[in-house]
C-alpha cells in the first residue's frame, strides 16, 4: 500500500487549480479551449487528491493484471478463474476495519465491474467506506525494439474513451505507469527520453 502525508500533494492541488484558472484567463484561444475542457472537472479533482491524501491513509494497489493475481492464487493452490479473482478483491475490500486506514484503491478494469457476491458493486462498497475508486488505465508493457530488455508501457490508443468508461462506471483517478531497468549503469537515454513522450501522450 502506497502511504501518502498530507504535505505530498499540494503540487497537484495547484495543478488541478491554475487548470481552471488558466482556462479562464485564454479564453477565445486554443489553449484557453483546452483547458476549459479540463477545468470543469478541476473542483472533483482538488477534492479527489485532498481526500486521497487524508492523514493517516493511503492508497491500496488492488489493479494486478489477471496474470499477475493467477500467481498469487496459485501460490496457495487456488485456480485462477473470475469467480476466485472477485473473491480476493470482494476480501480485501470488506475485511473489518480495513478501510478506515485506506484513501483510495487502484482497480483493475475487472474488478472496477465485479460485485460482491451479495450483489453490490465494488465502487459502492468502496464509496461507502469513504474509499476514492481508482483505475489503472495502461494496458500493459512490451518489449522496446533497441534497448536491453527495456519494455515500453501499451495503452494509448483508446486511452480517452477508455477513460470517459471508466469514470461513468465510477473511477475518480487513474494510475498509468512508466518503468526502466535501474541498472547499475547509466539509463539508456533514448529509454528516458522514449518515456517523456509516452507521458506527454497521456496528459
Amino acid at each position: 500500500m502506497i502511504r501518502l502525508s498530507s504535505n505530498q500533494v499540494p503540487e497537484v492541488i495547484a495543478i488541478a487549480e491554475s487548470i481552471s484558472d488558466s482556462g479562464a484567463r485564454k479564453e477565445g484561444r486554443t489553449e484557453g479551449r483546452k483547458m476549459a475542457h479540463v477545468g470543469k472537472y478541476a473542483d472533483e479533482l482538488i477534492a479527489t487528491a485532498k481526500k486521497i491524501a487524508t492523514p493517516g491513509r493511503g492508497i491500496l494497489a488492488a489493479d494486478e493484471s489477471t496474470g499477475t493475481i493467477g500467481k498469487r492464487l496459485a501460490s496457495i493452490n487456488v485456480e485462477n478463474v473470475e469467480f476466485n479473482r472477485r473473491a480476493l478483491r470482494e476480501l480485501l475490500f470488506t475485511a473489518p476495519g480495513a478501510m478506515q486506514y485506506i484513501s483510495g484503491v487502484i482497480l483493475f478494469e475487472e474488478t472496477l465491474y465485479q460485485k460482491t457476491a451479495d450483489g453490490k458493486p465494488f465502487v459502492d462498497v468502496l464509496k461507502e467506506a469513504d474509499v476514492v475508486p481508482g483505475i489503472k488505465v495502461d494496458t500493459g508493457v512490451a518489449a522496446l525494439a533497441g534497448t536491453k530488455g527495456e519494455t515500453t508501457t501499451q495503452g494509448h490508443d483508446g486511452l480517452g474513451a477508455r477513460c470517459a468508461k471508466y469514470y461513468q462506471a465510477g473511477a475518480r483517478f487513474a494510475k498509468w505507469r512508466a518503468n526502466w531497468q535501474a541498472a547499475v549503469e547509466v539509463a539508456d537515454r533514448g529509454k528516458l527520453q522514449h518515456l517523456g513522450s509516452c507521458l506527454m501522450l497521456t496528459w
